[in-house]
């Protein structure tokens, strides 16, 4: 079976089974997103290899088979309609971001426009764009986060003689609001990895010394 088959598959019965659980639920298009994000004052990175990913000819057509047979042979035979295409949107989402350090709440806001269109797109269109564009919106952000830190290890001095806090759960937190706001947050997670990095290297220097 094609691989994209037993992706679609596999989303689309978490998504469903989702609802299952929920008695109720509350329940759009955007232009294609191929371009930067608006607000990357950051060029590619020179120290990786970001692709831009995008959907082989097949697999609209795919999408659109596996969606039909999740209507018609799923237990609960639940239509894919705006419900489903919501909760579809926000898990997707959640699955690459669930500490929101990656996606800005304007990449949010842009890609929002797909959250009940999801379901037209790929049963009456077999457009599987969205998956790529917010996929490929994420690949970005990973490789502007590299390159911080890299840039970061090479000329910052670390020092930690004030009371700063970093909040390590973000789950709940709102997202940052743009990209100066998410290089805040690299910065903290990175500034936290490298006490946590250093006192690791001291207890097990003293560990030694004295054994």
């Amino acid at each position: 079976m094609n691989h994209w088959v037993l992706l679609i598959l596999g989303c689309l019965c978490l998504q469903v089974g989702g609802l299952a659980k929920e008695s109720t639920l509350s329940t759009n298009s955007a232009t294609a997103i191929h371009a930067a994000t608006p607000d990357s004052g950051v060029l590619p990175s020179k120290f990786t290899d970001p692709k831009t990913l995008s959907p082989e000819e097949s697999a609209g057509e795919i999408a659109r088979l596996a969606a039909r047979m999740i209507e018609r042979s799923h237990f609960l035979r639940r239509e894919f309609d705006d419900r489903v295409s919501e909760r579809f949107f926000e898990r997707y989402l959640e699955s690459l971001d669930p500490q929101r350090m990656y996606f800005t709440q304007s990449d949010y806001e842009e890609f929002a426009a797909y959250r009940h269109l999801l379901d037209d797109l790929t049963l009456r269109r077999g457009d599987t764009r969205p998956a790529y564009e917010i996929f490929n919106r994420y690949l970005q952000h990973i490789d502007q986060q590299y390159a911080l830190v890299q840039s970061a290890l090479k000329s910052d001095k670390f020092t930690f003689d004030t009371d700063a806090r970093i909040l390590l759960n973000r789950k709940d937190t709102p997202r940052p609001k743009d990209l100066s706001e998410l290089q805040s947050v690299w910065k903290d997670r990175l500034r936290f990895e490298y006490l946590s990095e250093k006192l690791n290297r001291d207890f097990a220097t003293m560990a030694t010394n004295v054994w």
